[in-house]
């Protein structure tokens, strides 16, 4: 009952600022038009037709990382979370209810990009996207989203998880998977199989069930240090 009480208090939180409201909207219609330029082009033979709905939605990505960290940032920066500390006697219920809440919007703004983007798609291409691939992006970017809250709240300070998830998705990842076979399974490269059209069913099963113990790990990590995270600070 405790949990239910956090968890609709921050929703309720959460839809009373509009700015956060507005830039959800912006960033979702931005990566939709992009997806629709991209159409645009590969009708024209500019590019590639497979490129048209990937590419856009590989950095559209940035999207969802940058919200589950923000959730922690606006938390700290207006002294919300010292605030939710004192009136929450047990900080597990703060975290699991506010991580609830990450995957809710993350899944949310997921669907509803995804979705769109292929509509847009259709309509400037006519070409149709395998559900499998559809699916995967949903499920990536929910848990992407979901993971860089966790992994916020880990670290404490939303900024300095924002640049590792983006530095290692967009700059190191590539780098490392040319030498450490290992790195396969950093969280965006688990992504890039479940986005694939090309995975196959085995592959795409074992990225998710990767992705998922990432956001597993995360979760219990910054249960711990929810424990030990001072109330001033």
């Amino acid at each position: 009952m405790r949990f239910i009480r956090c968890f609709l208090s921050e929703i309720s939180k959460l839809l009373t600022v509009r700015g956060f409201l507005y830039a959800l909207v912006g960033l979702i219609g931005i990566i939709i038009a992009g997806v629709y330029g991209f159409s645009v082009a590969a009708r024209h033979g500019v590019i590639d037709s497979s490129s048209a709905f990937t590419m856009p939605l590989y950095y559209g990505q940035a999207a969802v990382i940058l919200l589950g960290c923000w959730l922690l940032i606006e938390e700290t920066d207006g002294g919300c979370l010292r605030t939710t500390f004192l009136a929450v006697p047990s900080r597990t219920n703060v975290v699991c209810a506010k991580t609830a809440v990450a995957f809710l919007v993350s899944f949310d703004v997921s669907t509803v990009t995804i979705v769109l983007s292929y509509c847009a798609r259709m309509l400037a291409l006519n070409q149709a996207i395998s559900f499998r691939s559809l699916a995967g992006h949903i499920l990536y970017w929910t848990i992407l989203g979901t993971f860089a809250f966790s992994l916020s709240a880990v670290l404490r300070n939303g900024t300095v998880s924002l640049g590792i998830i983006l530095g290692t998705a967009f700059l190191l990842s590539a780098f490392l998977r040319a030498y450490l076979p290992a790195a396969r399974y950093l969280p965006d490269q688990l992504g890039t199989v479940l986005c694939s059209p090309s995975s196959t069913q085995s592959s795409f099963i074992e990225a998710l069930g990767a992705l998922v113990l990432w956001e597993i790990s995360a979760f219990i990590g910054s249960l711990v240090s929810a424990q030990t995270w001072e109330v001033g600070s």
